[in-house]
């Protein structure tokens, strides 16, 4: 009795082990169940998956930019998910489009110019309320068993859920880009999820990046993300640039001449060994862009937190104001002023119509901190010494506010933000070095 009772225990070890392997090589759907339901026939070879969930909230945006009572609302009405799928190579690229829903038509939806319309492509349906949509011999290639299980999946469901985002982006990275930058970008990353939620009208949402051990940077220290005019709906400010994006100095003054070369001819000459390493210098400082749109164009302004950069652009000045003279406004003279006691270089139109009036179109300025570029301003903004600061883990941040944008939007700002009080979207980019990983926390 002993005996058996050894050999029955070995057997059901036997069982249970050999029920373990079949399980961690299984690549079936039983597996990843916890994974949104179209996720259960989407081939597991991807590079890409952008995630629409179709919520009330869709339908209100998809309304609000096309109409309550077109075709597009309609169709949209139907559908419940849809996922593109892509997966890519130096020589071929792969689109896969997958829509869950009853009674929806994608042939309906291509004839409406919201997917690709192409003689060769064709839908098929895979389960009864799932559809697959792409390139007649793409489609009948795939075999529609479902992804598999891994650490990215597993970072998109805890997103997904914590989120109950709209739109779901999931990336591996694609290890044939030509682009030297690139090249460095993605061989350093390992994957990308993120969920964006548009239900209180502006989106909100997170994204994390996966990098391999001791990419992610660490500081201890703050910074100051400079703010210069209330005027300004689009603001950027970002530290460590070349840091962040893992840019090589030898790299930046190997191709960096052969770009300029291209785009600026001989003038790129005036470009200095020194001037390069102040470049690779000041981006790796901090640096900031707003962006303000006016009744006669638009306005920029890029300020530098370092005031020896004014010696670089003072140097291309020449380039830079006959770029301006003879493309942008070759219709006007232009005269050119520098106010060398100020550090000062402004290229300015008068306004034949208006006595004693001058546009200033390009500006360089320099004070004890700082050094600033500026195009097409309308007024004389002083720059603003008032500066926000930032935990050292933060490596970027944004503004936009809506209610300054109304001009540029595809979407009225006022007739989107309808019901909210909410009109600024705010971003900020953390690093956690710990996990070696950067998120993207957008409010």
């Amino acid at each position: 009795m002993q005996m058996l009772k050894k050999i029955t225990l070995i057997l059901w070890l036997i069982w249970i082990g050999f029920s373990f392997s079949a399980c961690s090589n299984s690549q079936s759907w039983s597996s990843v169940q916890w994974l949104p339901e179209l996720f259960s026939v989407i081939p597991n070879d991807f590079d890409q998956l952008l995630m629409i969930d179709v919520d009330e909230n869709v339908l209100e945006l998809v309304a609000t930019q096309y109409g309550e009572t077109t075709p597009i609302a309609k169709e949209f009405e139907w559908i419940d998910t849809i996922v593109i799928r892509q997966k890519g190579s130096a020589q071929t690229w792969e689109n896969l489009l997958f829509v869950q829903g009853d009674e929806v038509n994608i042939n309906q939806l291509a004839a409406l110019w919201i997917v690709a319309l192409d003689p060769d492509y064709q839908s098929f349906e895979l389960t009864e309320n799932v559809q697959v949509y792409g390139e007649k011999a793409l489609v009948d290639s795939k075999i529609y068993n479902g992804v598999k299980g891994d650490e990215l999946l597993q970072e998109f469901w805890k997103l997904y859920t914590k989120s109950g985002g709209n739109f779901n982006f999931l990336s591996r990275p694609w290890g044939e880009w030509l682009q030297w930058l690139a090249i460095q970008f993605a061989a350093q990353l390992k994957w990308t999820v993120g969920s964006i939620s548009i239900g209180n009208k502006l989106p909100t949402g997170e994204a994390s990046m996966l990098f391999k051990d001791g990419v992610v940077p660490s500081r201890s220290d703050s910074w100051s993300a400079r703010a210069w005019s209330p005027e300004s709906p689009i603001h950027v400010a970002t530290h460590g640039l070349t840091e962040l994006l893992w840019l090589d100095k030898t790299l930046v003054k190997t191709f960096l001449p052969i770009l300029l070369t291209q785009y600026l001819g001989d003038w790129a000459a005036l470009f200095t060994d020194s001037h390069y390493d102040s470049l690779i210098q000041w981006l790796n400082g901090s640096v900031s862009l707003d962006v303000v749109p006016s009744l006669i164009g638009m306005w920029g302004r890029l300020v530098v937190e370092d005031p020896q950069v004014f010696s670089i652009f003072d140097s291309l000045y020449p380039v830079l104001d006959g770029a301006v003279k003879t493309k942008m406004f070759a219709w006007t003279e232009i005269e050119s002023i520098k106010q060398a006691s100020s550090l000062r270089r402004n290229t300015q139109v008068p306004i034949d119509w208006w006595e004693n009036l001058a546009l200033p179109l390009l500006s360089i300025d320099q004070t004890p901190e700082t050094t600033s570029l500026s195009l097409l301003l309308v007024d004389e903004l002083a720059l603003n010494t008032s500066t926000q600061t930032y935990p050292g883990d933060t490596l970027a941040v944004a503004e936009v506010d809506f209610t300054l944008l109304t001009q540029l939007m595809w979407v009225e700002a006022g007739e989107l933000l309808q019901g909210t009080t909410d009109t600024k979207l705010k971003l900020e980019m953390k690093s956690d070095s710990a996990n070696n990983r950067i998120r993207i926390l957008l409010d």
